[in-house]
């Protein structure tokens, strides 16, 4: 692979492929293939785009956005986008925020706009409130009971699209899944059937085989895992 390193105090690793590591149990699948041209000889890399946060230009909403634009430019032929460019189009509209430039990061609603600006129409999906639910107590009880992320971003990633997951303070991308060591360990599906039980078969998911995601944190690892759930972690950590 290459490493573009920047001449920048905070985030140093610009513009990165570095191949994975094969790992059995180890799924990466947002993988593309790239031809680097260095001193007139041709070096082709397989791997998933990288970069890191500089705190100016770059925080960790619009370095995950850079990850997805150039994975599904390389991969599918979408336009590039660059990360100024990504940041101008988070930002256009939404003039009751801090500046632009240098960034403090962007909201939710700000990486939409981008998203849909750079032409890849998200859809988002998130844990339903019950305050979203006034007076359809039923409703909130349904939509909280099928409520299943493992379920939704696997479908997703198996069809080789990244996924990027916002928490309260930060954003990743995931690229790819892990599956059990140990298949002992497989907890019992719950909202992944998706079959009726006909002489003791029940068709479900292989979404339940999964016990952690491999995502890009550009402020802390490159193929790293998030796991699916406490269980998991505890067993990864252990």
């Amino acid at each position: 692979g290459f490493v573009v390193k920047r001449p920048l105090v905070v985030g140093k690793i610009g513009n990165t492929i570095i191949q994975p590591y094969y790992r059995e149990s180890f799924y990466y699948l947002c993988l593309i293939e790239r031809d680097v041209h260095l001193l007139g000889k041709t070096v082709r890399t397989y791997g998933i785009p990288f970069i890191e946060q500089d705190s100016m230009v770059i925080t960790c909403a619009q370095a995950s956005m850079w990850i997805v634009s150039n994975y599904m430019h390389h991969k599918f032929l979408l336009p590039r986008h660059f990360p100024y460019e990504i940041t101008e189009k988070a930002t256009r509209y939404f003039l009751d925020v801090d500046r632009a430039i240098p960034s403090s990061g962007l909201k939710i609603e700000q990486m939409n706009a981008a998203l849909n600006n750079m032409g890849y129409f998200p859809i988002l999906k998130s844990r339903p409130k019950e305050s979203d639910y006034i007076d359809k107590r039923e409703k909130f009880i349904e939509e909280t009971v099928l409520w299943d992320p493992v379920e939704t971003i696997y479908q997703y990633i198996e069809s080789e699209i990244p996924i990027l997951i916002a928490f309260e303070n930060h954003v990743v991308t995931v690229v790819g899944h892990k599956m059990y060591d140990n298949v002992d360990l497989v907890p019992v599906a719950q909202h992944s059937e998706i079959g009726i039980e006909n002489n003791n078969i029940i068709i479900r998911s292989t979404a339940i085989f999964t016990d952690a995601f491999i995502i890009h944190d550009d402020s802390s690892s490159i193929y790293g895992l998030l796991p699916c759930s406490k269980k998991t972690e505890e067993i990864l950590n252990g």
